[in-house]
């Protein structure tokens, strides 16, 4: 019998990392690896979801630290320093026992866990770098750094709205920091880090390139290395569970009960927040626009409140069976339902994926990192959305959610976005980019063991 083949998977320890790792570790197990998970304690995963991984928590030390939005940067510093030598142990028992656990064939590591290298390198241990965003992202990245080495930061506003340059259609303000600021040199410096692949082998993509091939072609001339692009990783692993927020199956009963393409999901992702005039405009534009809809309200997502504590008074009897409002959402499947004919986002890149690989147009409410790239794509290249800009009010809502779900515009929008949910069919399916690059993958690691 031949000796298991593991793949050590490092996720970074938020939401919009965790769940496209752990949706490639169902993928790979599918094609015959072992999959081991070396995690952070702080936003660990639930090993219940995947039994058949092998899950190996790292001591971060953050549980006493501020994990306020403003402070991640240095709880991922934490993160980065406190887990390298706890990893480093795990590894090396893991490679002692070869004949009990199996050959580790490689470390497929987050982006941002940038301590993973120099263990891999030490424990000489080839790693593949996963990029849990878009290629035009990555690219942002660059165009950011030689910014800062020509000294052109900061920029004056009334440069914001221009076309970066050779990079049509992304303005300077979809760049992932904001630029007419000081940025300190600690942030440049992990950017900068961040996205050097070090000696990793490879890189693997949440895309595919029937949606990116032309920043995917000028990636792979950066990087000189094998990049695969096997996304949409949510529907090569359809069954895997990745939330770390519980989450509600009740709306999907309420869903049932409406007509088609219908209502509005309304949600900003499991990060960004919003203050109390913004949630009540929104609430008022909502019930002004006479359309259903799902809003999830997580827990001190509007100045720390309980959930819907602050919406506005007699909110629940003007909608009625309207409006139904959950903590968290199992979002596959509502973006799957037939009811859904349209998804309120912050456009993080997991989010996007599952909603246009559905055919769900968007408006898109970015807030910071890729999500103004990605809502470039959804609104000037995919075209299979609208950006909702400037500070919200209640009549801003209402006119774009009728616009979207009940407007000539919005229903041809809704086809463009069923046109791109083929283009994500065509890729998964037995010739297609996606299929042929996962084929591609498992030859790959599978050389790295010398099988």
């Amino acid at each position: 019998m031949s000796r298991r083949r593991r793949v050590v998977l490092v996720p970074a320890p938020f939401q919009g990392h965790i769940t496209p790792m752990l949706q490639l570790g169902s993928i790979l197990e599918s094609s015959g690896f072992s999959i081991v998970v070396a995690h952070s304690e702080y936003n660990a995963p639930d090993p219940l979801n995947h039994s058949g991984f092998m899950f190996l928590p790292l001591p971060d030390n953050v549980a006493d630290c501020d994990k306020t939005f403003m402070n991640m940067m240095n709880v991922l510093d934490t993160i980065n320093i406190n887990c390298k030598l706890p990893f480093q142990d795990y590894l090396a028992q893991l490679m002692e026992n070869v004949e009990v656990d199996g050959e580790v064939v490689c470390i497929v590591f987050d982006t941002i866990m940038t301590f993973v290298n120099d263990v891999a390198n030490s424990l000489q241990l080839p790693t593949i770098v996963m990029r849990p965003f878009s290629s035009a992202y990555s690219r942002a990245h660059e165009y950011l750094m030689d910014l800062r080495s020509e000294n052109c930061l900061p920029l004056p506003e009334c440069q914001m709205g221009e076309t970066v340059p050779n990079f049509h259609p992304f303005k300077f303000k979809d760049m992932p920091l904001l630029l007419t600021n000081e940025i300190p040199d600690r942030l440049f410096e992990f950017l900068k880090k961040s996205h050097d692949i070090g000696s990793s082998c490879a890189i693997i993509w949440n895309t595919m390139d029937e949606i990116e091939h032309h920043h995917l072609s000028l990636v792979q001339k950066d990087f000189q290395v094998p990049i695969f692009s096997i996304g949409p990783f949510h529907k090569m692993a359809p069954t895997s569970k990745t939330s770390l927020i519980e989450e509600d199956n009740n709306c999907i009963e309420w869903l049932d009960k409406q007509a088609p393409n219908s209502v509005l999901y309304v949600s900003l992702g499991s990060i960004t927040s919003m203050d109390e005039k913004e949630l009540m405009e929104t609430a008022w534009g909502l019930i002004g626009s006479e359309q259903p809809f799902l809003w999830v309200i997580r827990d001190k997502s509007v100045n720390g409140a309980k959930f819907n504590s602050q919406l506005p008074d007699g909110f629940d009897e003007i909608i009625g069976n309207r409006g139904c409002i959950v903590k968290w959402a199992p979002q596959k499947k509502v973006l799957q339902h037939s009811a859904v004919g349209g998804f309120w986002s912050h456009c993080g890149w997991n989010s996007t994926l599952e909603s246009i690989s559905e055919g769900v147009p968007m408006i898109c409410r970015p807030d910071f990192s890729d999500q103004r790239i990605n809502t470039r794509y959804v609104t000037d290249v995919w075209n299979v959305g609208w950006e909702m800009e400037g500070p919200v009010d209640r009549e801003s809502v209402e006119k774009i959610v009728t616009k979207l779900m009940v407007d000539v515009e919005g229903k041809d929008m809704r086809k463009k976005a069923v046109d791109m949910k083929h283009k994500f069919q065509d890729s998964m399916k037995e010739g297609g980019s996606s299929f042929l690059c996962l084929n591609e993958l498992t030859e790959f690691i599978s050389t790295l063991s010398g099988l």
